[in-house]
């Protein structure tokens, strides 16, 4: 627990920077939500066993494992099975993993899928292993296996990662014994921070507001420069130039719209500040709520071995319970026009870029549950690079997008200043033009027919630069 304290200690000096900022050449109107999530304490450390060809239990040292955040408690000795990826229940459909430890492959999915999975199936534990792509992907690592909101329950059976060469040897039916012992949930603090224009200042419709978004928390094992240092420190430029124009331009625009930029705690641990943010309103303030046009989200928006995604908006049709209800018509409709949006900047800039799903893995996830549009960018995490991306932003194929994600080289040198000089410019363009558009949601409805007016700034100003090389 103390890396997370720690965790939290680097969150909070963040958080006053931001505030601070903001108050002294921002926007002004500055406040602080304090929130609690519950998090295990570890009572004493865990054991991983192995049995070897001779019969003998060999227990591997500290380093050799890390027990997951979110891992349940308790003392499991049985045999072990494959899953491959372990990311549904089709990984399990294949064999009886009643009464095993499922052993799985990181990627592609939420750890708390792959346990919750193996749950599921009868599993009495899960181990996890590295994808030994590269010399940071060989080691045991600390995932997070929370649950992602507050509709689902944390994991029970004891939940550990090991090396890659550790889960490659580990054959189906070795005897394994995975020790684990959590307390019961205890309560910490930690809070939203949200900077808005002022309506009798900046205009806006009252009924009318953008939550522009990003996490400012990190994983304890390294310090989220890109995840998500970049997109909580893009978001907080973009408020800063919106205050300084609407602070010294001589005869600045009222905005149609108002804009609200919030900074998410405890993203890491399940979206708790975002869903938070969303459930708190919901219950004491649902008028507040009704007044949110839509939510962009920016999370990892410099990743070195980048593509540059845009939220497939069309997926919000399907978001979760949604799906078949007269809200999910207009959430997706309305999140497939923010899609477009971006897709037109790029477009214009000849940049390529990529659909990417709305996954439940970022802070969109709570506002799409309640029926509020969403959309914004992101550049990769764990997915690893292919062919037609390397021809498309050059990089490294078979590479994770990120290759420090959720590890302690995640620092500065771990972005990319070229990718953050194009998916700055295009966040901002989104934000001003919706900031500066009449009727935004009959816009997003398709009730009212008309392209995004130019914005706040003359129209005939300079585009951008792309850069003449993708790398």
């Amino acid at each position: 627990m103390k890396s997370m304290y720690v965790c939290f200690f680097f969150f909070f000096q963040a958080e006053d920077g931001i505030r601070d900022a903001q108050e002294s050449r921002g926007l002004g109107d500055v406040y602080k939500r304090q929130f609690t999530h519950s998090a295990k304490k570890e009572l004493q450390p865990p054991k991983l066993g192995i049995t070897l060809a001779s019969n003998k239990m060999t227990w591997l040292d500290g380093g050799q494992f890390s027990k997951m955040t979110g891992s349940g408690s308790g003392e499991v000795t049985a045999q072990t099975l494959h899953a491959g990826l372990g990311c549904n229940s089709s990984c399990f459909s294949g064999s009886n993993f009643s009464g095993k430890i499922a052993i799985i492959q990181r990627g592609e999915c939420l750890f708390w899928d792959k346990a919750s999975s193996a749950e599921a199936a009868g599993a009495v534990a899960a181990i996890v292993y590295n994808t030994g792509e590269d010399g940071a992907h060989m080691k045991a690592f600390n995932g997070y296996a929370s649950a992602p909101n507050s509709s689902v329950s944390d994991v029970k059976i004891p939940l550990v990662s090991v090396p890659y060469l550790t889960g490659e040897l580990l054959a189906d039916n070795v005897t394994v014994s995975v020790f684990t012992y959590e307390s019961e949930p205890h309560v910490l603090y930690t809070s939203n921070l949200c900077a808005e224009t002022a309506q009798h200042l900046h205009g806006g419709q009252e009924d009318s507001t953008v939550v522009v978004g990003a996490h400012l928390d990190s994983v304890p094992a390294g310090p989220g420069i890109n995840d998500n240092g970049s997109g909580s420190m893009m978001i907080l430029e973009i408020a800063l130039q919106l205050a300084q124009y609407l602070r010294i331009s001589p005869k600045p625009k009222p905005l149609a719209n108002r804009v609200r930029f919030c900074w998410w705690g405890a993203e890491e641990v399940g979206l708790k500040g975002s869903a938070h943010y969303v459930n708190h309103l919901n219950r004491t303030n649902p008028q507040e709520l009704e007044r949110i046009a839509l939510a962009l989200n920016f999370d990892m928006v410099g990743s070195p071995n980048f593509i540059r995604g845009v939220y497939n908006g069309t997926q919000g049709y399907k978001y979760g319970e949604l799906e078949g209800t007269p809200a999910a018509d207009y959430v997706g409709h309305a999140s497939e026009k923010i899609t477009e949006l971006f897709i037109s900047y790029f477009n214009g800039q000849g940049l390529p870029y990529e659909l990417t799903d709305f996954n439940g893995r970022s802070d969109y996830g709570p506002f799409l549950d309640y029926g509020i549009p969403a959309g914004g960018l992101d550049s990769g995490a764990d997915g690893k690079k292919t062919e037609e991306e390397r021809r498309l932003y050059g990089g490294m194929v078979g590479v994770q997008h990120d290759p420090c994600y959720h590890l302690a080289c995640d620092t500065v040198d771990n972005v990319s200043p070229l990718l953050l000089g194009q998916m700055g410019p295009a966040a901002a363009h989104a934000i001003e033009r919706m900031s500066a558009a009449p009727q935004l949601r009959g816009w997003l409805s398709g009730a009212v027919q008309f392209p995004l007016p130019e914005g706040l700034h003359n129209s005939d100003a300079p585009a951008p630069a792309s850069g003449d090389d993708e790398r």
